[in-house]
């Protein structure tokens, strides 16, 4: 009965896996055919082939649990690179970041609720350094 359950388990793991990787594939392969802006399309792809390397990873992981780590780690690096990137494609529709910067210091000091009232002084060039340092970490 127990070797049962695995079976299906890893069969529905398979077939979940594979669903999502084909959705989030068709999605990538359809920008890239229409890659008018490749600034922000760019990004958009990288951002989309999460899907895959979640599914993938996880339908490895649980098939193969001895080697789980190593699976694990290409996709927490791999996630890590995707929120770099997504940072980059706000940049990339707010014009660049050097629009992005004038943008908003024209708007000037806006009034945070606590507790990012302390954090944040004033949305400049140091802020979105920071901003990019802490993604990156």
């Amino acid at each position: 009965m127990e070797l049962w359950l695995n079976v299906v388990a890893v069969l529905a793991s398979l077939l979940f896996a594979t669903l999502a990787t084909a959705t989030s594939l068709y999605n990538a392969v359809n920008h890239l055919r229409n890659y008018t802006q490749p600034a922000v399309q760019r990004h958009v792809v990288r951002i989309l082939l999460i899907v895959p390397t979640y599914a993938v990873s996880s339908f490895l992981s649980f098939t193969f649990s001895p080697a789980s780590l190593i699976f694990t780690t290409v996709r927490d690096v791999y996630e890590a690179y995707v929120i770099y990137c997504f940072l980059m494609l706000i940049l990339a529709w707010a014009g660049g970041e050097e629009l992005c910067i004038h943008k908003m210091s024209a708007k000037g000091a806006l009034r945070h609720p606590p507790p990012m009232c302390c954090i944040v002084q004033s949305l400049n060039t140091r802020f979105l350094k920071q901003v990019k340092q802490g993604t990156i970490q």
